[in-house]
Parts: structure tokens; C-alpha cells; sequence
């Protein structure tokens, strides 16, 4: 949530001299006034921050800490490297037609099984 619990963990974490506790303020979006779009009663999304309200908040950030930030930052970490290392896995395979238009773009990928493990 912008500028919620997780996000001012990671700022505390990445940049503590840009965020500023005395100024935070917790703030829940208001129901939504069509169930439909979301059954728990509040929005899956807004145009703008602003629009759920003068803060701009959406969550709670008045409790976040730095190590909070830390713990989401080594999860994300691990994410990263788990995604790169099958990413590395993949094996390009060269074809001699062009896969995209105007031929710019060639081959494609095939996973090789147990190569990420």
C-alpha cells in the first residue's frame, strides 16, 4: 500500500533520513460502494493515493521499523535470487526463422528440467 506499513519499513531500512515518523498517520481506504467490485468491502484499486484521502496514506505506517524493512528486504532478496537462477536455467534455442516481426528478435526459450535445482 503506498506509503503503508511495508513501504516506510523499506524506506527505514534503505534511506532512513527521507522518511519522517513524526508525519505519519494511518489511513484505510473507506468501504466501496460496489460489492461486486470487491467483496471485502474496499477498493482493489484508486486513480490516485489521494483518492483515499488528504493523506495520501493507504495502510498503517506509524508502526514500521527498520528491521521490519530489513526482514522484507532479505525475503525479497531470496525472491530475487530464486528468479534469476531460473532464469539462468533457460536455454536459448537458436532457429533460423524469425520469431518476430521484421525478424529482429530470434529464438526462444525452453526450460531445462532440473537446471534450476
Amino acid at each position: 500500500m503506498h506509503a503503508g506499513h511495508s513501504e516506510t519499513a523499506l524506506m527505514l531500512a534503505l534511506a532512513p533520513e527521507t522518511v519522517r515518523m513524526e508525519h505519519a498517520v494511518a489511513n484505510y481506504p473507506p468501504p466501496f460502494p460496489i460489492a461486486l467490485l470487491s467483496p471485502d468491502g474496499r477498493p482493489a484499486c484508486a486513480w490516485t493515493a489521494r483518492d483515499f484521502g488528504p493523506s495520501g496514506v493507504i495502510g498503517d505506517p506509524t508502526t514500521a521499523t527498520r528491521e521490519q524493512g530489513i526482514e522484507i528486504l532479505e525475503t525479497l532478496s531470496d525472491s530475487w535470487v530464486q528468479a534469476l537462477t531460473e532464469l539462468h536455467a533457460l536455454r536459448w534455442v537458436v532457429r533460423e526463422e524469425a520469431t518476430w516481426e521484421r525478424g529482429q528478435h530470434r529464438g526462444h526459450v525452453e526450460s531445462v528440467p532440473g537446471a534450476a535445482a
